[in-house]
């Protein structure tokens, strides 16, 4: 197994420093979406690209926008939940 030391990381936004550890490979497979998140937050890639659909659904009836729709499926292909 390739052996990452510790690294610290600054968020974009807060200045606050998180140390992180790679040696718990059996925890959890998700944690680059908090890393994604944040990009998405700082280049609002999401928001301008869903302002580029057009939504013919009728609104009466939708529970949820085309940008959460669409955050929820790239975040969903980018940790690997394709179908």
């Amino acid at each position: 197994m390739l052996k990452i030391p510790h690294t610290n990381l600054t968020f974009f936004r807060y200045k606050v420093k998180i140390e992180l550890s790679f040696s718990g490979d059996r925890i959890s497979s998700d944690g680059g979406l908090l890393l994604l998140r944040e990009l998405d937050s700082q280049l609002n890639l999401l928001s301008s690209v869903s302002n580029c659909i057009y939504d013919k659904r009728d609104h009466r009836y939708t529970d949820h926008s085309v940008k959460e729709l669409l955050t929820q499926r790239v975040f969903q292909i980018a940790a690997g939940y394709e179908d």
